[in-house]
């Protein structure tokens, strides 16, 4: 016994179950919150929630409790210079992120330090990334265990909430500085030229 009607509907109802379905995007369309656009960021550790920063040419990056506004100093412009490769320049000093000779990340005029590409990748899930320098991606930006100031440098990938950041994307490229001038402590902001005119530093 036959029953074409039955057998009809049944095509039917498959052949527009499969058009409903939306095939899986490739990697190559698949987004993730690490594959940044450039622009002006703010930087987050993802074990403390402190922001990353710097406060004077050829120093430390570093996180601390102890201010929550930095102002420019707290701000970084981040520039695709290839495939998953970036620049990134505290906005405050005009200064790039690069790696001292000890392993400590600095911003730095390239004197002291190595001027560095920089290679993002997510940390598994959410909106966490790993830093890490583009030339050894077995390596990432760490926040030491300093109760107070913790400055950062590069040790081996473990997948620790010390090697997380969080990207907070505050302004496009061209923007400028990104201040706030309601900001508590933006209007302690100074700065002086050192003596051989180098540096800004901030007083």
């Amino acid at each position: 016994m036959h029953y074409p009607s039955l057998a009809l509907g049944l095509i039917l109802q498959c052949s527009s179950a499969v058009n409903g379905w939306s095939s899986p995007r490739s990697d190559a369309e698949q987004t993730t919150p690490c594959a940044l656009n450039p622009g002006v960021y703010e930087i987050f550790n993802g074990q403390t929630s402190t922001m990353l920063r710097s406060s004077g040419g050829n120093g430390p990056i570093f996180v601390t409790y102890a201010e929550k506004e930095a102002g420019p100093f707290g701000q970084w412009r981040i520039e695709s210079v290839g495939p998953e490769t970036f620049t990134m320049m505290n906005v405050g000093l005009q200064m790039p992120a690069a790696v001292d000779f000890q392993g400590e990340i600095v911003a730095s005029d390239h004197k002291n330090g190595r001027p560095q590409l920089l290679s993002i990748s997510s940390a598994g899930g959410g909106d966490l990334c790993y830093i890490h320098f583009a030339e050894d991606k077995s390596s990432s930006w760490t926040a030491d265990a300093r109760p107070l100031v913790s400055t950062v440098s590069l040790e081996t990938g473990r997948g620790d909430g010390n090697q997380q950041w969080r990207f907070q994307r505050i302004g496009p490229l061209d923007g400028g500085l990104h201040t706030d001038p309601d900001a508590p402590g933006s209007s302690q902001i100074h700065f002086r030229v050192s003596g051989d005119a180098s540096q800004l530093v901030m007083t």
